[in-house]
């Protein structure tokens, strides 16, 4: 597990392999990034996982670093191929003084000239370096030159909400250039096979899966937040989901990913945003975000749109909490999963499952919509039978403790959490859960 760290400053770098114990403290993704944050606040880092590029498993990269939006800790997570990235991680320290192209290749970094594409847009930008450099992973900014700048992931993948595209700019970054792993993260082993055989049955037969497969989030987040009353935007669901069936859908599922859930328009929030722009005609919003797409902007820059109903008391309090300042639909999947009933849930209890729950899978860099079908128990069989020991207790305990650190660096940063209408007493409760004085 090789990892490469960056110097912008002095264009120097270092490689050097992950200590085990460290893999085990911090897996990859979101947990190994928070150990990079927490040595060297200004840095960035894009991290793959021990289920990055295994069979069947719908692996990602996950970017961390301090949002110059919320000035917080943030993570973002893009699948497709920068799964298949060489190095584990990749750690940017400093800032540039010329515009740059990183090239990371063969245990070897090159700063190449990029004043000659900084202007351009995303589809610009790919279009130049594909024909230059045509197998290797690219990642780029836009010229959007906002705080809501994303990296683009070859064309249609985005790390994004954090303002990623923005930080890079300013470190004088224009793309990166990386090296593909032609092996496994993790080889699969005749176990593997054998455990994943009864997973991904159980994975097919979810109802949430089969709709994320067939209509993408817009289908299936119209359908269930509209049965159970907790869609975001006063609109009939019924009529607009019909329209949505009727929408001619192109699939751009992420590679390797057994849901293929990616439309036209990648984000359930993307949809959202436009609609609270007064956007009301599908081709139109779609027309909207291929525009925010080329750019490089994020589709959801407004803070005050959200992805579902944001006055009950799930939706209430996972703001309330959140290390990002926003609300992700994944804090649904439990609620979805377990068939629950939202006046029978206990909300402090429930988040605070639901968010470990994540960070694990941001840890383990594979795609939260899994958390649908499959829970902790099912991760910990998976690791097993890849050689990695995790009981379902250890996994869930080690998003706890990312989780809390989190929320640790952020009181040093003055992050400042939108406690909004979260009852006093409520917010107590959660944060002496979760052994935190405010």
């Amino acid at each position: 597990m090789e990892i490469v760290e960056i110097n912008l400053e002095d264009r120097s770098f270092e490689t050097y392999e992950l200590d085990e114990k460290l893999f085990y403290d911090r897996l990859g993704g979101r947990g190994l990034g928070l150990h990079f944050l927490k040595r060297e606040r200004d840095c960035i880092a894009i991290l793959r996982g021990v289920l990055s590029k295994v069979p069947g498993i719908p692996g990602r990269a996950c970017a961390c670093y301090i949002s110059p939006k919320t000035k917080g800790v943030f993570y973002s997570n893009s699948g497709g191929n920068i799964q298949w990235m060489k190095p584990y991680a990749l750690v940017l320290k400093g800032k540039s003084e010329n515009k740059v192209i990183l090239k990371i290749d063969e245990r070897k970094v090159e700063f190449l000239d990029g004043r000659s594409i900084w202007d351009l847009d995303v589809c610009e930008t790919f279009n130049v370096l594909g024909k230059k450099f045509k197998q290797h992973i690219l990642l780029s900014i836009g010229n959007a030159n906002s705080v809501n700048e994303c990296l683009s992931n070859n064309k249609h993948g985005f790390f994004g909400r954090g303002g990623l595209g923005y930080l890079l700019r300013e470190k004088n970054v224009k793309a990166l250039v990386i090296e593909t792993n032609n092996g496994f993260s993790t080889k699969p082993t005749e176990k593997y096979y054998e455990i994943y055989k009864l997973l991904i049955k159980k994975l097919k037969e979810n109802k949430i899966i089969n709709e994320l497969s067939e209509s993408g989030t817009v289908g299936m987040l119209l359908k269930e937040l509209g049965a159970r009353g907790l869609l975001p935007v006063a609109i009939n669901y019924k009529k607009y989901l019909s329209e949505w069936f009727k929408h001619k859908k192109i699939n751009r599922g992420c590679l390797g990913c057994p849901i293929q859930c990616k439309k036209n328009f990648e984000f359930w929030g993307g949809l959202i945003s436009f609609y609270f722009q007064g956007m009301r005609d599908l081709i139109e919003i779609e027309n909207s975000y291929k525009e925010y797409n080329q750019l490089g902007i994020d589709t959801v820059s407004d803070d005050n749109v959200h992805v579902i109903d944001n006055h009950n008391k799930i939706a209430m309090l996972s703001l309330a909490t959140s290390n990002r300042g926003d609300v992700n639909q994944l804090i649904l999947t439990r609620l979805f999963r377990e068939n629950m009933k939202m006046e029978n849930i206990d909300a402090v209890n429930y988040i605070i499952s639901v968010q470990n729950e994540i960070a694990v899978l941001d840890s383990l860099v594979t795609c939260g919509f899994t958390l649908y079908a499959w829970d902790l128990h099912d991760y910990s069989k998976i690791l097993e039978s890849l050689g990695y020991s995790f009981t379902e207790a250890e996994l869930s305990k080690f998003g706890e403790k990312i989780y809390k650190e989190e929320i640790e660096l952020n009181k040093k940063l003055g992050f400042k959490y939108k406690i909004g209408a979260c009852k006093e007493h409520i917010m107590e409760e959660y944060f002496k859960k979760r052994g935190i004085s405010m």
